[in-house]
């Protein structure tokens, strides 16, 4: 695991969002607090720990390191799991898997939340296993810090509160602890009182990026909006352990959805027939599922394809316990050796961002060959951080000096907006620099569009590196 996410958090490009989170954490601690919560619009505590690890050193892979030790603590606590359970396949080792489970090297290779936040949701899922589910004896001690655990939770990313919501309903369902669960919960629910009125302020001012709501069709059947709206919840459920594009294809997606059906069959018809344990973890997971699914699909909050990490260390319980209980043994190594194999096409078909060499070469280029009254301007727009980060603090890109509050620069990361400056920029006759991320251009950013701004411009410089290509332009 150290040597898989080592690998991954030197390779992957700094990136925006982790550009917001060093630009957070950097500030004095007040600050970083309030920035937390009016400009990342997230819970504080992943950005405060940030804040003093930061202290030890302020380089990219540096501010990684944190996720990085936080997803090895989530593969020994879920190896602990694993044996608290009684998995009893060694292959099956829930550590093991969880080492190279694609969401979970992704998150520990990123200075944002998620590694923290399936760290956190992977101890409340052992503790409360133990108290609820297995019902053993339990120290007072193991509520404290089940309630710890959730608490923190709470304040690393709010979307875990639907993970505590399934395991509430799990326990009211099938545990014999009812009266210590509601006390446990009563608890919470007055520590959490004080952060309403700022989640309210949150959700409300947080954009929601969407297009047209997934579950309406202009001209579809109803059982073809059925159908559409189940493999669209399916493919997009699976991506939380998966999470690379590999997912998206039809022929994965049919191949996931039969293998889980086949699971659950001969899971069902094995010898010993599931019981409390694995009721507990389905509701557990099946509750924020549903309440994820719901929330993208009806545009009541942003839940991107990351948010799913919540909701990862839940999925991996419960399939490697399906899988370590399936009679006989042929069936069970087959489904493994197809978990194996989607977790391996997961690793691979990552979605990578380009390489830091390449923004450091052209941060360098740029550096010597560049007036420093030159803005620089970059494709796609998710660039400025990176670029700003390995140009340096004092250049000024879209035209704005980079050390500036990001509140003005992240306007600019709308398409709109950025051809604005742009068009801005050749008005003034003014020669500027042009970086496009070869590798990155998509639809959303139009390169139509790139096309036909070159053609309104004179080159006078051009440098390509590996993955994106630096320009000198100005209007004829």
């Amino acid at each position: 695991a150290l040597a898989l996410w080592l690998y991954t958090a030197n390779a992957n490009v700094f990136w925006q969002d982790e550009y917001f989170s060093f630009d957070t954490a950097m500030r004095p601690l007040g600050d970083t607090f309030r920035q937390a919560l009016h400009f990342e619009f997230q819970p504080p505590l992943y950005f405060l720990l940030l804040h003093f690890w930061l202290k030890l050193g302020s380089t990219a892979v540096f501010g990684r390191v944190l996720s990085l030790l936080f997803g090895l603590l989530t593969v020994a606590v879920l190896g602990a799991l694993g044996r608290q359970l009684g998995v009893r396949r060694p292959w099956l080792h829930l550590g093991v898997v969880a080492a190279v489970t694609p969401t979970l090297v992704w998150a520990a290779a990123q200075s944002r939340t998620y590694s923290l936040t399936i760290l956190l949701v992977s101890c409340s899922m052992l503790l409360f296993v133990k108290i609820w589910v297995l019902d053993r004896p339990v120290r007072p001690s193991t509520y404290v810090w089940y309630l710890l655990c959730v608490y923190a939770a709470l304040l690393t990313n709010y979307y875990t509160g639907f993970v505590f919501a399934g395991q509430f309903l799990a326990a009211m369902l099938f545990s014999h602890r009812r009266r210590t669960l509601l006390i446990s919960y009563g608890l919470l629910t007055v520590a959490f009182l004080p952060w309403i009125s700022t989640v309210l302020m949150q959700v409300r001012a947080h954009p929601v990026y969407y297009g047209p709501d997934p579950l309406t069709f202009a001209r579809a059947t109803v059982p073809e909006a059925l159908g559409h709206a189940i493999a669209w919840a399916w493919l997009t459920a699976s991506r939380a352990v998966f999470w690379g594009p590999m997912v998206t294809r039809p022929a994965v997606a049919w191949i996931l959805a039969l293998g889980g059906l086949t699971l659950v069959v001969l899971r069902l018809r094995s010898s010993i027939r599931p019981g409390r344990l694995e009721a507990s973890l389905a509701v557990t997971l099946a509750v924020p599922t549903a309440i994820l699914l719901s929330l993208r699909a009806f545009h009541l909050s942003y839940v991107g394809v990351r948010h799913w990490a919540v909701v990862a260390p839940v999925a991996l319980i419960l399939l490697v316990t399906l899988i370590d209980r399936v009679e006989p043994a042929r069936p069970r190594i087959g489904i493994a050796g197809g978990l194996a194999f989607l977790l391996l096409g997961g690793l691979v078909s990552t979605e990578r961002n380009l390489s830091p060499e390449d923004w450091r070469a052209a941060g360098r280029y740029l550096r010597e060959q560049a007036a420093p009254d030159e803005p620089v301007a970059v494709f796609p727009s998710h660039g400025i951080g990176p670029l700003g980060y390995y140009l340096g603090q004092d250049s000024a890109v879209y035209g704005l000096p980079a050390q500036q509050s990001l509140t003005s620069l992240l306007p600019l990361t709308s398409v709109g907006q950025l051809r604005a400056r742009l068009d801005q920029i050749v008005e003034d006759d003014q020669p500027f620099w042009l970086v496009v991320g070869s590798v990155d251009i998509g639809p959303h950013v139009g390169a139509h569009y790139l096309d036909q701004y070159l053609e309104q411009t004179t080159i006078l410089e051009e440098r390509a590196f590996e993955g994106l290509t630096v320009l000198h332009l100005q209007q004829p």
